[in-house]
């Protein structure tokens, strides 16, 4: 129903998918930059752009709030170029090995880690960890498969990780 209602414009079910999605679209865009006059312009363009292209939505191929979410993390990626700022699509490089041990995560460590990664980094993140979106389903907004997608999360931990044990060096 409100595919159908979206797909006519009607302004019931624009005002719906705002109140059920703007949440996630905003959290997703949010994760890729550090200004909110930015995330609140990119979570408007977000959703422009998607009641733009509601024609050519697949139910088929992805649930409504994953496409949004990945038409915010296109549109976060976009702004981000125009700024000159190159996404990480990669960090394989930037990685020590693989920490043995688990350090001990404090909150405010892990904010200060969290804003030293790369904007796509935190995305990926606040989509599979605090937006609880399966890997499935975030490697779907990434454009990515769900295997490369772990293996990404996998190394972004162990990035921060290694920035953590820094700053508790440095404390």
């Amino acid at each position: 129903m409100l595919i159908a209602g979206l797909r006519r414009g009607d302004r019931r079910a624009l005002s719906e998918a705002l109140s059920r999605y703007g949440r996630l679209v905003s959290s997703v865009v949010g994760a890729m930059t550090s200004d909110p006059r930015d995330a609140e312009e990119l979570t408007q363009d977000a959703f422009i752009r998607a009641f733009g292209a509601i024609k050519s939505f697949d139910s088929n191929e992805s649930a409504l709030s994953t496409w949004l979410a990945r038409i915010a993390y296109n549109a976060a990626v976009d702004h981000l170029r125009r700024r000159g700022v190159r996404p990480a699509e990669d960090v394989s490089d930037t990685l020590p090995e693989p920490a043995t041990e688990e350090p001990e995560l404090l909150p405010e460590l892990l904010d200060e880690a969290l804003e030293r990664i790369d904007a796509t980094e935190r995305a990926a993140l606040q989509l599979v960890y605090f937006d609880g979106m399966s890997l499935d389903e975030a490697a779907y907004v990434l454009d990515t498969n769900a295997n490369a997608l772990s293996t990404r999360l996998y190394r972004i931990r162990t990035k921060l990780a290694r920035i953590i044990n820094e700053l508790k060096r440095k404390q």
